[in-house]
């Protein structure tokens, strides 16, 4: 008698350690699908950061320094004014990949990384504005029909400060890419760390039972 007793114990021992274990495999598989937008953010994310700071790097090391060699003077204008047009474009298209991993990773990351994160955000965003805003005005001393030699006098300036907006740009994002990939990180770790647990516990032998 006392034998049945055991078996039938054990088996529901058994069947509730199987149980648990198909309930955290549900469990981890409801957590993982929610992470596959966030690691394709990220990847994108990363992936258009780094195109635009590879492509500011070959704008300012090659393509102005070839411009003042071929066309010399401030006519190099009419051919940086074309590149930094696709440079526009790629630091917009980046803002909003940047938004939307910002905000698929908002539950995951420390509040201080996240803070940091908007305030490279709101930074990079400030600045692809007043990029936008000295570019139309140095549209407006172009003129690619005569390709005539614009006023030093106001496009120097101009010029000057979009340099300086685009290279405090450049150096804003990153850091950016820093914290982020930091906060990436961390957040993987945590994820890692309760999924450890988790499993620990599932794998932990139950008390025996009272005689």
């Amino acid at each position: 008698m006392g034998g049945d007793v055991c078996d039938v114990h054990n088996r529901h021992r058994a069947n509730t350690k199987i149980r648990n274990t198909l309930g955290n495999k549900v469990n981890q598989l409801k957590e993982n699908l929610p992470a596959l937008p966030r690691a394709i953010a990220q990847y994108i994310c990363v992936f258009a950061i780094v195109l635009w700071l590879g492509s500011f790097s070959v704008y300012s090391a090659f393509i102005v320094r070839v411009g003042a060699k071929v066309v010399g003077g401030l006519e190099q204008g009419y051919v940086t004014q074309k590149v930094t047009d696709g440079l526009n474009v790629l630091a917009a298209v980046m803002l909003v990949c940047m938004a939307v991993d910002i905000l698929l990773h908002r539950k995951y990351i420390a509040k201080i990384l996240l803070a940091l994160r908007g305030l490279g955000f709101v930074t990079i965003a400030v600045s692809l504005v007043l990029l936008l805003y000295f570019h139309n005005q140095l549209d407006a001393l172009l003129d690619a029909e005569t390709m005539a030699k614009p006023p030093h006098a106001q496009f120097s300036p101009l010029h000057q400060n979009y340099q300086l907006t685009i290279t405090f740009m450049w150096c804003a994002c990153v850091v950016d890419l820093a914290i982020m990939l930091h906060g990436h990180r961390a957040a993987a770790a945590a994820k890692a760390r309760n999924t450890n647990h988790a499993t620990s516990q599932d794998k932990s032998p139950n008390a025996p039972p009272n005689s």
